[in-house]
């Protein structure tokens, strides 16, 4: 008896949850509400700006670097590739540690990172 009535109960509890879930399955991506576009702090956008030509950068040494086989000429490329980042970084007013500061306040806040992440694609998009 006391089993029915733990059953019955889970059963009714059930009962009264389900409709909530089926009612937010059945929301279409017409239905649902439109996505307000917010304002980019302008920090976040240079900051995104900065990471961009970073990437670039990054990039073009890869490229470089893959190419090269003598460690004499490997050492050379790294070097210059420091003072580019050097000179990026100067060129957006940071430094080596504001930048590694900043970036670890934008991974480590999900709406931040999220939107950061949309900057970089929208200044990375071809």
């Amino acid at each position: 008896m006391v089993g029915r009535s733990l059953f019955v109960s889970a059963l009714a509890l059930a009962s009264l949850w389900s409709p909530q879930v089926l009612k937010a399955q059945a929301t279409t991506p017409s239905t649902a509400p439109a996505e307000t576009p917010q304002t980019v702090d302008p920090k976040l956008r240079e900051f995104a700006a900065l990471q961009a030509a970073l990437n670039v950068a990054r990039d073009d040494y890869n490229v470089e670097i893959a190419a090269l086989h003598e460690v004499a000429a490997k050492t050379e490329a790294m070097h210059a590739f420091d003072l580019h980042i050097e000179q990026i970084l100067a060129e957006h007013g940071t430094t080596q540690e504001a930048y590694l500061q900043e970036l670890f306040v934008i991974s480590s806040d999900t709406a931040q990172r999220e939107a950061f992440e949309k900057l970089i694609r929208e200044i990375e998009a071809p």
